[in-house]
């Protein structure tokens, strides 16, 4: 996949809204995202897509009152 093929793939995956994650855990949001990307886990260090390694930080992880809306 080119970064042109990348950015197209966020853009429909964007649009396609809320997604509820494929695995529990602090992995789950990246699981989710290589599977509509249509990237193959491989646990290795280093990017994947485009040659760019794509990273979740949640900006509320501990905050209970976040979590209850």
């Amino acid at each position: 996949m080119n970064f042109r093929e990348l950015i197209n793939k966020l853009k429909s995956i964007k649009e396609m809204g809320y997604v509820k994650t494929r695995r529990a855990g602090n992995t789950g949001i990246g699981k989710t995202i290589e599977d509509l990307l249509g990237i193959n886990e491989n646990n290795v260090p280093g990017p994947n897509a485009a040659m760019i390694e794509l990273k979740w930080n949640d900006p509320h992880p501990l905050d209970t009152k976040y979590l209850q809306g």
